[in-house]
């Protein structure tokens, strides 16, 4: 009896090592999501040698958006002809990225944004020589355009991490948003 005991013993603590080894790989789960540890780890070299070494936290939550937001790109079937080239990591950083270009895209600017900008920073854009202030031309509202978006680009990825979470309801077992 005691040899029964001691053997359900045994396989109760491998059971239980099992599960709380594979726990602990996964630092984020949801719908049709898993973001384990070996992920953040490979983002992590992924990103190099930056100036700032972003925290777990940081790492943790740029997975699961990079995944999520990859998740999405695919669902949308947007076209992303870059991330056909490559496979692993690189391709889903490139879906993502598609992703959000495609949101920014789609957000657009409201009416006037373009001329209000021009207006405000025209010491900007005015001819050094002349001191003339150049017409508001296509290819320089292109650029006014780009640049209002990527400075909207920040809050929106934040925006649609927190949306894409609470769809795929996603749960954090190590870090990361909460």
């Amino acid at each position: 009896m005691k040899k029964l005991i001691g053997l359900f013993l045994a396989v109760l603590v491998l059971v239980f090592g099992t599960f709380s080894v594979s726990a602990a790989q996964i630092v984020a789960r949801g719908e049709g999501v898993k973001v384990s540890d070996a992920e953040v780890n490979a983002l992590r070299q992924h990103l190099g040698k930056a100036v700032l070494k972003p925290s777990r936290k940081a790492l943790i939550d740029l997975a699961v958006q990079t995944e999520l937001f990859a998740k999405e790109a695919i669902r949308n079937k947007l076209n992303c002809p870059r991330s056909a080239e490559v496979k692993g990591l690189s391709r889903t950083v490139l879906l993502a990225k598609c992703y959000l270009d495609d949101r920014l895209e789609h957000l657009g600017l409201i009416p006037g944004a373009v001329e209000s900008y021009y207006l405000a920073k025209w010491a900007d854009f005015k001819d050094k020589k002349s001191g003339k202030l150049p017409e508001l031309d296509g290819e320089r509202r292109q650029w006014i355009k780009k640049r209002i978006l990527a400075s909207k680009k920040k809050k929106l990825a934040k925006e649609e991490f927190t949306l894409l979470c609470k769809k795929y309801n996603v749960i954090f077992t190590d870090g990361g948003l909460r």
